[in-house]
């Protein structure tokens, strides 16, 4: 069978509701109150929040919406049901409390905690207020942010220093590569002359020929041509591998001429 929602239905399950909604716990309040009827009925809210034509508004027994201006949902405990809430709170807090003050005694007398590091002790003591409100550790957390905000202070300004230094460790680098290529540059060229095979020579007064690095050769210095009139003198040389002519002009050789 089907059912059809008609006017008068709605009229009926609407007086339910409001049957409903003005039991004796919401007795002082009813949908369709305006916003002033809230207020002189709960007093100020703890919180609220504002969303165009729509509002909630936060009590510690719950809470109260409301749409331009009127009641359209009540969400609250009754009054008892709120003072539980509240012993239940309260016991919670105290024992909060006391585990808080043990562990901040135990934290006080360890030495080894003392010693660490003022951004760690920064951030316990930090942890701590957030998880342990009832205890006061207002002196402790003021001490160990100042001292971690000290020490990176002085750690930026160490990395500054350092980033400087090693600004100017590389500006002079740079100058020496500089000043190195241009000596290079203004250094006259020495020739080598190269040979794709290795070039043995034999030593003076040596029987054992030694080797010159591979592929390098030093050029000899060219003979000077004697000139005409110029007695020389053969000298032979039998420890050298081949003869060799020497020039001598301070001991002229009579009857001996190349023909100059």
């Amino acid at each position: 069978m089907n059912v059809r929602f008609t006017s008068c239905t709605a009229r009926i399950v609407g007086a339910a509701l409001c049957g409903l909604l003005t039991l004796p716990l919401f007795a002082d309040l009813r949908i369709g109150d305006d916003r002033l009827t809230v207020l002189e009925a709960l007093g100020q809210p703890q919180g609220r929040i504002e969303m165009g034509e729509f509002e909630r508004l936060f009590y510690e027994r719950g809470e109260v919406q409301l749409r331009e201006g009127l009641v359209i949902r009540i969400e609250l405990i009754s009054e008892a049901a709120a003072e539980a809430r509240r012993e239940r709170q309260a016991r919670e807090s105290e024992s909060r409390r006391e585990r808080g003050e043990a562990v901040k005694a135990e934290r006080l007398a360890d030495s080894d905690f003392r010693t660490r590091p003022a951004a760690e002790r920064y951030a316990f003591w930090r942890d701590f207020r957030r998880e342990f409100p009832e205890v006061d550790v207002f002196v402790q957390y003021t001490d160990a942010k100042a001292a971690a905000e000290a020490d990176a202070e002085r750690q930026r300004t160490a990395d500054r220093l350092a980033n400087v230094e090693r600004r100017v460790a590389d500006a002079e680098f740079r100058a020496q590569q500089a000043e190195n290529t241009a000596r290079t540059l203004n250094t006259p060229t020495r020739v080598q002359y190269v040979t794709p095979w290795p070039v043995i020579h034999h030593a003076h007064r040596q029987r054992q020929p030694y080797r010159h690095p591979p592929f390098v050769h030093h050029p000899r210095p060219q003979p000077q041509t004697p000139q005409p009139g110029t007695r020389v003198r053969v000298q032979p040389n039998s420890d050298a591998f081949s003869s060799s002519i020497g020039i001598s002009t301070a001991e002229p050789l009579s009857g001996f001429s190349l023909g100059y």
